[in-house]
């Protein structure tokens, strides 16, 4: 099962990050910034795990937002959040799955900018 879970989460990471390969039509997704948030805070439960790192300053409000989204995550696994990744993508775009196949094939990095 984790293994099938990694699979979609790796598509589905490579879709948020890349979106499908040029000359697919498919709508692009563009979540709100909460919803960035929101994907930003799983791909880094689910990639690290929980957030142990200093918070950033009060003054540097896009940082801030990230690292307190992360450490909201916390009681996750990394199973779990890989799945709410999955489910929050799915809801975005209801056949992710179709234009996955479309991506390159490479895993998610740990450092992708999202």
């Amino acid at each position: 099962m984790s293994n099938n879970i990694d699979k979609e989460f790796d598509a589905a990471v490579q879709l948020i990050t890349k979106g499908p390969a040029a000359g697919i039509k498919a709508p692009k997704i563009e979540p709100s910034n909460e919803q960035k948030l929101e994907f930003y805070a799983l791909f880094k439960q689910a990639t690290v795990g929980p957030n142990n790192t200093k918070p950033p300053g009060r003054l540097d409000l896009i940082n801030r937002a990230k690292w307190t989204a992360w450490k909201n995550v916390a009681k996750l696994s990394k199973t779990e959040a890989k799945k709410k990744y999955v489910e929050l993508v799915a809801k975005q775009q209801p056949n992710w799955k179709e234009l996955a196949a479309y991506t390159d094939d490479k895993p998610a990095q740990s450092k992708a900018k999202l």
